[in-house]
C-alpha cells in the first residue's frame, strides 16, 4: 500500500483578531506526524514563538504555542470541557480537532483564534 493512501492533512488557519496571519499543517501518515508552521504574506501580527515571518517551521512534535492551548487530559474536568466544546471522547479527537473546537483560545493571550480544514 502506498504512503499516499494513508496520508492525511489537516490545516489550521491562525488569526489574530480578524486577520489571518499563518497556517499550521499536520501531515499524518504511517510514519507519524509532521507539523508545519508558515506565515501568510505580510502578516499584520507575529507570534512570539515564531518571530521570523520568513521562517517555515517543521517539527515532529506539536510546538508549545499550540500545546499550551490544550487542556491536560488528566484534569478532573476534562470530560466536561470536551463536551462543552462539542467533542465526544469516544470519537478520539486529536490535537487539531480540539484546537478547532476550542478555537485555540487562551485567556492569557486574547486575540488569537483558529479554525481548520481537513484534506
Amino acid at each position: 500500500m502506498s504512503d499516499r493512501l494513508n496520508y492525511k492533512l489537516k490545516r489550521l488557519y491562525i488569526y489574530y483578531e480578524q486577520n489571518l496571519i499563518a497556517t499550521f499543517d499536520k501531515e499524518q501518515n504511517e510514519h507519524g506526524n509532521l507539523y508545519k508552521f508558515k506565515y501568510v504574506d505580510n502578516p499584520k501580527h507575529l507570534i512570539f514563538s515564531f518571530p521570523d515571518k520568513k521562517d517555515k517551521t517543521c517539527s515532529k512534535e506539536l510546538p508549545p504555542f499550540f500545546t499550551n492551548r490544550l487542556m491536560p487530559s488528566n484534569r478532573p474536568d476534562y470530560q466536561d470541557y470536551m463536551q462543552g466544546i462539542g467533542l465526544d471522547l469516544n470519537d478520539n479527537p486529536d490535537d487539531f480537532d480540539i484546537l478547532n473546537a476550542s478555537k485555540g483560545k487562551k485567556l492569557t493571550q486574547p486575540g488569537y483564534w483558529m479554525c481548520y480544514t481537513e484534506f
